[in-house]
This record gives C-alpha cells, structure tokens and sequence, in this order.
C-alpha cells in the first residue's frame, strides 16, 4: 500500500496495530505507531484505544499511559484499555485509582469496564470498594449477566465472603458451566469441600457438562476434605464419563491428594507413572506435601524439579532451605545460596496489605516507612505477650543459624502480616474480620502466631498468601496447617 502512495487512514493504522499484537512484534507495532504520529492520528480515540491495547499486550504499561495521558478526548473503552493494561501488570492499586478518576470525568463504565474493576478488588481483597461496584452493577441492570456474575462470584470469594458470592450465584437467571464452576471454586478454596461436591452434583443433575476447570476445582475441594475415594472417582471420570484428557492441572490435584494424607510414596508413583511431563505445578504440589510430612529427601527431589523447570523462581529454594534450617544441616543451607546466587534468583521483598476504609495499607517486615507505626508496634508489643502467655512460642530455628536468639525473635516478630492485622484491629470495629493479603507463601512461625491472635483478638482473621486462602478462627485454621 505504501509502495502505490496510498496513504493510510487511523482505521488502517488500528489493523495494522491489531495484526503487530497478534504476531507479538513490538518493532513493527512502535514503526506503526510513528506512521500514526507522522500523519498525524495520534490523537483519534479509536487509534489510541489501539495503542493502548496494543502496547499492554506486550507488557509496555508505561507508553500505553503515554498514549493515554496525550489523548484530548478519551471514551469508555480508552479508560477500560488502560484499566486493562494496570490489571494484566499487577497494578492493582493503580488500577483502582484509574478507575476513581475514571469516575470523576463521569464516564459511565460498560460490562467490561466492570470486568476489569472487580478483578482489582478480588486481587487486593477490597471489599468494600467490590460492595460498590456490586451496587453500580445492579444500578445498570448487569447483575443477572453471566460473565459479570462470573466476575461478582470471583471478587467475594477472593475477599473470603462466601455467603455474598452464593448470593450472587443465585441471583443469576441462566446458570452455565462458568457460572457453576466459579461457585463450585470458591467453595473449594475456602475448604468447604462438602458444599462443594454437594454444587457439583446438582449441577450435573442440570445436565450441565462440566469442564477441565469443573474438574480442577472439585478435585482441589476433595483434596481439602480428604476424599480420597470421590478425588479418585471424579479423576477417573474425566476420560471415561467426560470426554476430557487429564492435564498437568489434574495431576497436581491428585497429588495434593495424595499428598495431604500422607501417602508420599503413592504420590511419588503417580508423579512417575504420569502420561505426560510435570509442570511447575505438579512439583510445587509434591514440595509442599513433602514439606508438611519432614520427608527430606523427596523433598529435595520435588524441589529441584521446581528449579529446573523455574530456576527464577525462589520458592522451591526456601522451602527446602527450610528444611534443612530446622535439620541443623547448615551445609545444605549454603549449598542452596550458592545455587540461588548462580542462578541469579533474588529474594523478594514479603509485602502485606489491608483495605480500611477504602485505602490500601501496604507493609514490608519491619516496617518503619507507615506513619502510625509506633503504635501498631506498640500494639504488637502488648499482642506479642499476650500470644506468649497462652501458650506460643517464637519458632527460632527457622531463621539463621548465625543470628542471636533475641534477634531471632524480632525477626519473626514484625513480619509484614503481623504488622497488617495489628493495624486493621486498631483501625476496625471489635470483632469484625480483617483481610490480609500477603505476596508471598506464609512462614509456618507466622501461621502458628495468626491462630493465636484470632483466638485472643476474638475476630476471624483470613491471609491470602500465594498458596492458599487461610481462614483463622478460634485459634484454628481452615487450611489444617497444610499449605
């Protein structure tokens, strides 16, 4: 076309944006966006709907709110593009914020705008920003809609509030297989295995066939309630009763199955009989179920199959570091460092945070950047012995062997989630629940320590740490202690 002199107008720019995404050619896609500039589209809501778009596609965030920020006049899908681009980088606070300002120039959002949104709150647990969002949505009439019931059931089970996501799943008029199998999900991740299995079967009743994620969930919900025998009956239906391959998913999920009751060689024998190759899933699976049980050495064989599947990923290599902490076996332990080191996997930074009263608190470990963080250590402080005084006991061997007992103690003491909770009790009504949400899987001290304090605090107390939902009640969590 430019060979002939044709000039392009913006609607053949967005074709030749849409076909760089799809070919996943940033060169290309920035070579089209300086034609734009040059003939001077830039500034056309429809192109620069496409350049965001387009530019979030490849993780570039940053030059779709360029694009986003020189835009005169910006539509409902301009705002939806960029609320897209925050949410696929994890920008979720940011998110949220966009979506305030979205509504300070009154734009009125869409079905996908609310699509976006409420995959932010479920993200950060933002309830209460979710219960808004929830009202708009009924304000529009979208309530009854699948994708958006979808979304709703989604947003309160990661926020832990099963009874609203039920209330959801019942308002919805036509139910499909996603509207069952988010509602069946929930169940599952909150360990509510009964219920689950209970929607599972009222659901094939309805003549509703399930799919690989049905599947995925009511395995992962026998594998909470330690139905071994159903796990096995649904597993083998898949292929037989459903039409449907196992995949890696599946497998992990019988893992787990096995893995929580204890049955680590059955486990084992499953991981070596599999049809197909273990994925990072599958391994993390065996690790943590080798990890509860103290099996070191399928431990360590769990974990270095996680390692060269993700050698990035540091997980594997604090599990099994450990391990071998609490072992005394401090060779192993440098053994690892040095592996992480050639590896070049850097040890994230543990970040929680909490919603009140609409504003996201984030916190580090020994947070000293919050502006009441005298108090909340302050508040700890008293917590702290109050914790002692019924019975806990600071688990010291899981920190550094070369590090003083007393500095041991303070390590584990301010531990980001710690610092979250004791500033949601200072910040909320008595005996509400607090939401946690932590970047990373949980120590085994701090889980010991949260159960204590729910019982103490007397509040229900859920962390949703990269593993799992945790429940804590009455000095006990939902998770049995196995994550």
């Amino acid at each position: 076309m430019e060979v002939f002199g044709v000039i392009p107008n913006e609607f053949t720019l967005v074709g030749a944006l849409s076909a760089c995404s799809r070919l996943r050619s940033l060169a290309d896609g920035l070579n089209v966006h300086g034609k734009a500039v040059y003939h001077g589209y830039e500034s056309h809501i429809v192109l620069g709907n496409a350049l965001i778009h387009m530019y979030s596609k490849f993780g570039h965030w940053d030059l779709g709110l360029k694009v986003f920020s020189k835009m005169p006049m910006k539509d409902v899908i301009s705002w939806t593009s960029m609320l897209d681009a925050y949410t696929e980088e994890g920008r979720t606070k940011d998110t949220l914020q966009l979506f305030e300002e979205m509504n300070w120039e009154g734009i009125i959002p869409d079905k996908v705008t609310f699509l976006s949104i409420l995959g932010a709150c479920a993200d950060l647990l933002a309830l209460e920003q979710g219960k808004r969002i929830h009202a708009s949505i009924i304000s529009r009439k979208l309530h009854t809609d699948q994708m958006v019931g979808c979304a709703l059931i989604h947003m309160y089970g990661r926020c832990g509030s099963v009874e609203s996501a039920r209330e959801v799943f019942d308002n919805i008029q036509n139910h499909n297989v996603h509207t069952w199998t988010s509602m069946i999900s929930v169940y599952s991740q909150h360990g509510l295995s009964r219920d689950a299995l209970i929607l599972f079967n009222e659901m094939l009743k309805e003549d509703v066939k399930p799919n690989e994620i049905t599947f995925v969930s009511v395995l992962s919900a026998c594998s909470h309630g330690g139905f071994i025998a159903e796990a096995f009956r649904c597993f083998n239906s898949l292929k037989r009763v459903f039409d449907i391959t196992p995949t890696a998913e599946h497998y992990a999920c019988m893992v787990d199955v096995l893995g929580r009751a204890g049955f680590l060689k059955e486990a084992e024998e499953l991981l070596k009989k599999m049809p197909i190759s273990g994925d990072v899933v599958i391994w993390r699976s065996m690790l943590s179920a080798c990890v509860a049980f103290n099996d070191t050495q399928r431990a360590k064989w769990a974990a270095e199959e996680c390692i060269k599947l993700q050698p990035g990923y540091s997980a594997p290599y604090v599990m099994l570091s450990n391990i071998f902490v609490a072992e005394d076996q401090w060779e192993e332990v440098a053994r690892i460092q040095r592996i992480m080191d050639i590896n070049g996997v850097k040890m994230q930074l543990g970040k929680s945070s909490i919603e009140i009263k609409d504003k996201i608190h984030e916190f580090v470990v020994d947070d000293q950047a919050h502006p009441q963080i005298e108090q909340i250590h302050a508040e700890l402080g008293t917590l702290s012995k109050k914790m002692e005084e019924c019975g806990y006991v600071p688990m010291v061997n899981t920190v550094l062997h070369d590090v003083e007992e007393e500095l041991k103690t303070y390590m584990l003491k301010y531990h980001s989630e710690r610092l979250a909770i004791v500033f949601g009790h200072m910040m909320t009504p008595s005996k509400s629940t607090l939401r946690i949400v932590k970047n990373l899987r949980m120590c085994f001290d701090c889980h010991c320590a949260i159960k204590y304090m729910s019982k103490i605090l007397e509040r229900e107390i859920i962390v949703r740490d990269s593993y799992c939902s945790h429940h804590f009640k009455d000095g006990v969590c939902s998770c049995l202690d196995y994550w």
